[in-house]
């Protein structure tokens, strides 16, 4: 099994004095539609996540995801992804050391959602799974940081910035690498 995310290098445009409700506004605004994606490697499966139109209808629902699998040592959680390029519902268990993740997809762009659903289980540990998450996390901050944008609804910005601070390590794309500047992308 295998699970990795990749955040590339997206072209972040300059908001300096503009300002946003929310933290998924402010996403569409500093992300180009047509600019670098991040991949997540799904059981050795490519997904293509758009900062602009997945990640910026996603990311709630990802801090949801990680707040849950960080505030308790054993738990489940089922996280419903709502973007139209990638529609997918995960049911989370872990303990301490495990997790593993029940994914059912139901629309990717590309339209391999038959492929995900041939391999619907992740089993790895559970600081893995958190440490892949981390650099798109950093990548998130970075890029809304460095754009001026301001983003009126702070407690998910605060949100961001403590579960990506609570995350211990990066994952494997990323190990060696301190992330959070443009040169280690």
């Amino acid at each position: 099994m295998s699970f990795e995310i990749q955040v590339c290098n997206p072209a972040i445009r300059d908001r300096s004095g503009e300002e946003r409700e929310s933290l998924s506004s402010a996403m569409i605004a500093v992300f180009p539609a047509f600019t670098e994606d991040a991949y997540m490697v799904w059981n050795w499966v490519p997904v293509r996540i758009n900062y602009n139109s997945d990640l910026s209808v996603m990311l709630e629902d990802v801090l949801l995801m990680l707040s849950a699998v960080l505030e308790s040592d054993r738990g489940s959680h089922v996280a419903s992804f709502g973007a139209s390029t990638f529609l997918a519902t995960w049911s989370l268990q872990w303990t301490p050391s495990t997790l593993t993740v029940g994914a059912a997809w139901s629309s990717i762009a590309g339209s391999y959602e038959d492929l995900l659903n041939s391999r619907p289980r992740l089993e790895l540990p559970r600081a893995e799974f958190l440490g892949e998450w981390k650099s798109l996390l950093k990548m998130v901050l970075t890029a809304t940081d460095s754009s001026g944008i301001t983003i009126e609804q702070q407690d998910q910005v605060a949100d961001l910035r403590r579960l990506e601070a609570a995350i211990p390590s990066v994952g494997r794309v990323y190990q060696g690498q301190e992330p959070g500047t443009a040169s280690d992308w």
